[in-house]
């Protein structure tokens, strides 16, 4: 089933949690790819700590569960940052590819390719064999997670803490723009895509909309990240056969696509974090009431309706 919350809340947050996990676990049982099984690993965690930081408010299991999950994903977050380094070279590549016109890049994307190979090795199965207990653990305990309070209210509360912490983190990038201040405005926004996907059943169009500008500034400012992790993996790793010059144009190229990332992220950004949490908790509060209204409607039997 989707990534949604469409039944009663305590229910749809464990049905969400425990599909989310035996994706993850399929991944690692299956491991005919072992990159995109860490894939789907780190993927499938922080869904269901998006999950978690919407009811983290009335959740007393937020602060254990969050931890397992983070922990877990952890073990193998260089074997993705192997692979999120050569997806990144080969997109700033393509974004310049007329004006570079040859494979400037190439002696850069072998080394980072070699190194990806080193991470994947057999050392690898026995972080998955890990990832795996944990998320069995995590999974057997899903079916007891404490939920102190039913309807919106379950809710209310994580969905405006996370919104207003990427406000906040929004607006410190026009006082201190810098890597770390836009990664962190890039975690508050794509919690935030989670708690719309998850929200869309109240009003689907509407929400929907919300949600595809919400991944759009995430993407963004994570496709931002990206090129910044890029730099220091290979300033703290460098190749042994790329010249300084290479190595220039890469660093300017870089921080060129970086700076037009941000800066398209903006204005999106100030229309999905524009308001006040009230305004957000009132409409949300509101688009909730109508769903259940129309819940109420449809179960009413059809003579009585008449």
């Amino acid at each position: 089933m989707p990534y949604r919350l469409e039944d009663r809340v305590d229910r749809a947050v464990r049905r969400v949690a425990t599909e989310q996990i035996d994706r993850a676990l399929r991944a690692i049982d299956d491991l005919e790819d072992r990159h995109e099984a860490v894939h789907q690993v780190r993927k499938r965690c922080k869904k269901v700590r998006g999950l978690l930081r919407l009811i983290r408010p009335v959740c007393p299991a937020y602060d254990q569960e969050n931890a397992c999950l983070r922990d877990a994903a952890r073990r193998v977050s260089d074997v993705r940052d192997a692979s999120s380094h050569l997806e990144t070279l080969d997109d700033l590549t393509e974004v310049f590819d007329e004006a570079l016109g040859e494979d400037v890049f190439g002696a850069v994307h072998a080394h980072l390719e070699a190194k990806r190979a080193r991470l994947a090795g057999d050392a690898l199965e026995d972080e998955l064999a890990a990832i795996r207990a944990t998320l069995v653990e995590v999974r057997g305990r899903v079916p007891a997670w404490p939920i102190e309070a039913r309807g919106f209210e379950a809710v209310r509360g994580g969905l405006v803490k996370t919104w207003t912490r990427a406000q906040d983190a929004m607006r410190t990038t026009d006082d201190v723009p810098t890597v770390e201040a836009f990664h962190e405005w890039r975690k508050r926004a794509k919690y935030h895509w989670y708690h719309l996907r998850l929200l869309e059943p109240l009003w689907p169009d509407v929400v929907e909309a919300l949600a595809e500008k919400a991944h759009h500034v995430a993407n963004l400012l994570g496709d931002a990240h990206d090129l910044a992790v890029l730099l220091a993996a290979l300033a703290a790793d460098p190749p042994a056969d790329v010249s300084p010059r290479t190595m220039d144009a890469l660093v300017a190229l870089a921080a060129r696509r970086r700076r037009a990332l941000e800066r398209r992220a903006r204005p999106v950004g100030e229309r999905l974090f524009g308001e006040d949490a009230d305004g957000l908790a009132a409409r949300f509060g509101a688009w909730w009431a109508a769903r259940d209204m129309e819940q109420a409607a449809a179960a009413t039997p059809a003579a009585e309706a008449a």
